[in-house]
């Protein structure tokens, strides 16, 4: 009901460590460009949101709801699917476990790590890395 506005990626390491400076807290510390993981909903929250204004005066961040979430890895109602390329999901469009594959489809590359955010195509939005974030494989 309401726009809204979302980053093109998940925070970067390069990123965090910007705002943040300090120790980078990825497991997988193999650039820049990956995704920070191994933070919490509380570091977010609590300390990186918060960071960020300071540094941007006059921005005011939050994280997306599950519906806006949804909305915009659906790209923006395109899509009917599950994903926004469609039913099924390939390791060419997302970094997951492969082992286990959606639906009872075949077994597919497992990375076992993060790869750079911008490894696979944006969505039709522009958006990128909407599905297979960390916690997904």
């Amino acid at each position: 009901s309401a726009g809204f506005w979302l980053g093109e990626t998940v925070v970067t390491q390069a990123l965090w460590l910007a705002v943040m400076g300090g120790a980078n807290p990825a497991r997988f510390q193999d650039g820049p460009k990956h995704p920070v993981e191994c933070v919490s909903w509380h570091d977010v929250c609590d300390r990186f949101l918060p960071a960020l204004e300071r540094a941007v005066p006059g921005l005011a961040v939050r994280l997306p709801s599950e519906a806006e979430w949804e909305y915009a890895s659906r790209e923006a109602g395109r899509s009917a699917g599950p994903f926004s390329f469609g039913d099924d999901i390939s390791a060419d469009e997302a970094n997951f476990d492969g082992r286990a594959p959606y639906r009872g489809g075949p077994q597919q590359q497992y990375r076992g790590r993060t790869v750079p955010v911008d490894t696979f195509a944006p969505n039709a939005v522009g958006l990128r890395e909407m599905h297979g974030g960390v916690c997904e494989w």
